[in-house]
């Protein structure tokens, strides 16, 4: 068996505590503990909200269509974790440095290239 230390605080109250669960070390443990319905639906309840955090973080970008957002709540692999892409077109981000003064023209070109030159 495996102690778990849990850890409680009450933002209302500003009180902390924190103490020591056994859940189980492994599933087998756990099931023996709970019982395999039980063990079964946390897993479900947590899949389900992890399914919809994946759902939501497409469906809460503008530019992504509701199919989308389907589509990643139904691809949603439990214990695979997923980064998101870069939140800014690199191009938009040397416009950027253009307009602030950052970069020259010139050094955008420059730059480009150099990417172009890369990807060949």
């Amino acid at each position: 068996m495996a102690d778990t230390t849990i850890t409680v605080r009450s933002n209302k109250t500003d009180r902390e505590i924190e103490f020591t669960r056994d859940f189980g070390g492994t599933i087998e443990e756990s099931v023996e503990l709970f019982g395999a319905e039980v063990v079964h639906a946390v897993f479900v309840a947590q899949a389900t909200i992890r399914a919809q955090g994946a759902a939501r973080s497409v469906l809460d970008n503008a530019e992504k269509s509701t199919d989308d957002a389907i589509n990643a709540g139904n691809t949603y692999t439990p214990g695979v974790v997923r980064r998101a892409a870069s939140k800014k077109d690199p191009f938009f981000i040397l416009a950027e440095k253009m307009n602030n003064g950052q970069l020259t023209q010139e050094e955008i070109l420059a730059e480009l290239q150099k990417r172009i030159d890369a990807q060949q």
